[in-house]
């Protein structure tokens, strides 16, 4: 299960619910690749651009995640997210140890980001091997082409550090609780701007996928953040939603546990023996963190900016159905 495959198959709901906003991006191709390796580049140039991040915003960079770290175990990734770790690859440990010594000496000004830069390959293929489920031996992941290198370096020198200086807020690969799609991983989060990276070649060849992807992780951000959010008090869910599948979480009506806390204790909806639902405190609707949406493209050195929608354009009862229908066709 994933954000991707569930917005692939459900991307009419996003389509019928949000318009696209212009794509008013222009501009030639800076850094053209060298290789044919463009995934691999891609999820390497991932890496790179955090570490200029985490150093660009070392005041707000409280944790630096590397998904690659999963693959230095021998674990399914659905057993290694659980934590539980049969066996250890001492190799690749070592290797995202010393990787992570030479970011925080890079943060430090002790060395230059050149030297990060080819550490950044073997960490992608250890990524698409926690991601993609495929098997590399350990010469084969830590033997590198010199033109990635290069092309990684090209890609590096095109970010402007203006574009991307954290005023109060800087949350590298951010990870959104995806439900019933799984869990998603983002790329940043720089105050309420989510970014998403995108090494591709032709601007406009696959933009309307990319911004169906930014709205996946909006949509899962606003569920989230409604769990913990206000609704009206003395309205039953009836007259305040309509009908019960309306509403956001609600799969029925002896399931639904919402809560928030008021001065430290908890408060619960009063009834679930089929009785009007009635929120006891708070009022108003889901709201976002997020107040922008971009997308970074790295080959051109441009960003593409536009505002998230207002959560009051989401009709949870259509996502609530597209939910289930995938839900079944992933069973």
């Amino acid at each position: 299960m994933s954000l991707t495959n569930f917005i692939k198959q459900e991307k009419e709901i996003i389509d019928n619910m949000f318009e696209m906003p212009a794509f008013d991006v222009e501009g030639e191709i800076k850094a053209a690749p060298i290789t044919k390796n463009y995934m691999l580049v891609g999820t390497a140039f991932d890496y790179a651009f955090r570490v200029v991040i985490s150093k660009l915003n070392y005041k707000f960079v409280k944790n630096f995640p590397i998904i690659a770290r999963w693959a230095t175990t021998h674990a399914t990734p659905e057993i290694a997210i659980q934590a539980t770790i049969i066996g250890t690859d001492k190799e690749r440990k070592e290797y995202i140890d010393r990787f992570e010594v030479m970011r925080q000496e890079y943060v430090a000004d002790k060395i230059v980001i050149d030297e990060l830069l080819p550490m950044c390959i073997p960490l992608a293929k250890m990524d698409s091997i926690f991601r993609g489920g495929i098997e590399l031996t350990n010469e084969e992941i830590f033997t590198s082409d010199k033109g990635d290198i290069q092309d990684l370096q090209n890609l590096v020198n095109l970010i402007d550090p203006k574009l991307f200086k954290a005023k109060h807020q800087c949350i590298l690969n951010p990870v959104f609780d995806g439900g019933e799609v799984g869990g998603a991983d983002a790329d940043l989060i720089i105050d309420s701007e989510l970014t998403d990276i995108k090494t591709t070649k032709n601007l406009r060849r696959s933009n309307k996928e990319q911004w169906r992807q930014l709205i996946g992780y909006w949509l899962l951000d606003v569920k989230e953040n409604n769990r913990y959010g206000q609704f009206a008090q003395g309205y039953t869910r009836e007259s305040y939603y309509g009908k019960a599948e309306d509403a956001p979480y609600f799969d029925n009506e002896v399931e639904a546990k919402f809560y928030r806390l008021v001065d430290g204790k908890e408060q619960f909806n009063l009834s679930d023996k089929g009785e009007d639902w009635i929120w006891i405190e708070g009022k108003g609707m889901p709201n976002s963190k997020l107040t922008k949406l971009c997308i970074y493209y790295s080959r051109h050195g441009l960003l593409w900016t536009f505002p998230a929608p207002e959560p009051s354009q989401i009709n949870w009862k259509e996502v609530n159905k597209a939910l289930k229908r995938y839900g079944r066709t992933t069973q």
